[in-house]
């Protein structure tokens, strides 16, 4: 069970790696890395609500000062800008600027075609089966870390 697990640990991990790679070598004439792009997609996707740098907290589970820093450098692009909160003025609204905007297009087609060639010969159970597991693997990691706390 032990040589299991580290094994799957190590192949999560070498997948990650080579995704982000991917990713940021598609995104590299825009300008953004896998990480940025990650969440300028979820800014694009919540235009019509007003998030805050908690909530990509929340859900992307990174860490708030990591969060600062690719909201940062989003600004700094040009892809986003940041307005007060009518309702909580301790938060800044996060909104895509006209530039963030014009990039959805992009971004969308080429991670649509990244993840059809990476689903390439992936029957239609195993890629239900596979978010299964994604399930199952992220429920248990967040028990794993609430234990240790």
């Amino acid at each position: 069970m032990e040589q299991r697990e580290s094994l799957l640990l190590w192949n999560l991990k070498k997948l990650n790696l080579e995704l982000e790679s991917v990713i940021n070598d598609l995104l590299e004439d825009l300008g953004l890395t896998a990480s940025q792009g990650a969440v300028l997609i979820y800014v694009l996707q919540h235009q019509e609500t007003a998030i805050c740098s908690a909530e990509i907290h929340r859900n992307f589970g990174i860490a708030r000062p990591t969060v600062s820093n690719l909201l940062k450098k989003l600004r700094q692009k040009g892809y986003i800008q940041f307005e007060n909160c009518p309702h909580d003025d301790r938060q800044k609204m996060i909104l895509a600027t006209p530039k963030g905007a014009g990039v959805k297009a992009a971004l969308d087609f080429r991670i649509k075609s990244m993840e059809q060639e990476l689903m390439r010969d992936v029957t239609d159970e195993e890629e239900k089966k596979m978010f299964e597991c994604f399930n199952k693997l992220e429920r248990n990691l967040r028990t794993y870390k609430i234990g240790r706390k």
